[in-house]
């Protein structure tokens, strides 16, 4: 089996396998939240940005545009809509 996987894999992911191979439990436990910490991060930097991009167009689109364009929710653009009316 080992030896039909080089056929199918490149050198990068094996390197990536050997890496994990290679780790205790606890380093695999450690890298495995250290990998979900960055992708919670980037989620955050990624609303974040669909945020701005929302108050930019609250005066050209529709709540609905608005949404369906950032990925943000008909409720999140209205409540943003409503905060930014309030300020």
């Amino acid at each position: 089996m080992l030896t039909s996987t080089d056929k199918f894999i490149d050198e990068e992911y094996a390197n990536v396998v050997r890496s994990w191979l290679k780790m205790t439990k606890v380093e695999k436990i450690f890298e495995k939240e250290k990998e979900e910490a960055m992708k919670e991060t980037r989620d955050q930097a990624e609303k974040s940005k669909a945020i701005e991009i929302a108050k930019n167009l609250m005066d050209v689109l529709s709540i609905e545009m608005i949404s369906k364009k950032t990925g943000l929710s008909i409720d999140e653009v209205k409540k943003l809509k409503e905060d930014m009316s309030n300020n």
